[in-house]
């Protein structure tokens, strides 16, 4: 088999368009590929830049929420406290309240006790006083009649004595009368 340098050239020359008519098509495939590629990952994109947008308005709106919640928490708690103090505060006026009638109380009967106190030692001290008086006046008897009985007793004893130097005396005045006779 002979081929010709027409034929081969032909042939070259169908081979080469079709090469070109491939890389064509294949240019035009790949070119609308491309784009097809392009358009769908833009349109991925705009989805996503949907959904982010969504995604913001909505941690937007959860924020607003969030603070909403927040700041009725925080209120309904300082009214809590606000409440809790005002009872505090009823409470520590009515313990300083009770305080002071507990002092005044409490002043009170320590006074009465100690008037009670006072007038059991003044009592006490009126009856020892009676009886130191009783006391003085016994001891004051006795010994009154203590020294009666010892005046008494130096009286007999003196007048023993007196009577006796009354004797002697009249006995020297014989004795003197008889060396005078």
């Amino acid at each position: 088999m002979v081929i010709s340098s027409k034929d081969l050239n032909e042939c070259l020359a169908e081979c080469c368009r079709a090469l070109v008519k491939y890389g064509e098509i294949e240019m035009r495939t790949r070119c609308e590929y491309l784009a097809m590629m392009v358009a769908h990952h833009q349109q991925l994109l705009y989805v996503k830049d949907q959904q982010l947008l969504s995604l913001d308005n909505k941690l937007q709106t959860a924020k607003t929420e969030l603070n909403r919640i927040v700041s009725t928490k925080v209120f309904s708690q300082g009214n809590n406290l606000v409440y809790e103090l005002d009872i505090a505060n009823r409470q520590l006026r009515l313990l300083k309240d009770n305080i002071f009638q507990l002092e005044s109380n409490l002043t009170e009967k320590i006074r009465l006790c100690y008037d009670r106190e006072l007038d059991q030692a003044r009592m006490q001290l009126a009856d020892f006083r009676k009886q130191f008086m009783e006391y003085q006046e016994s001891v004051s008897a006795q010994i009154k009649a203590r020294v009666r009985e010892e005046v008494n007793s130096i009286d007999g004893v003196m007048k023993a004595k007196a009577d006796k130097f009354k004797e002697l005396g009249t006995k020297t005045a014989q004795q003197k009368l008889r060396e005078e006779a």
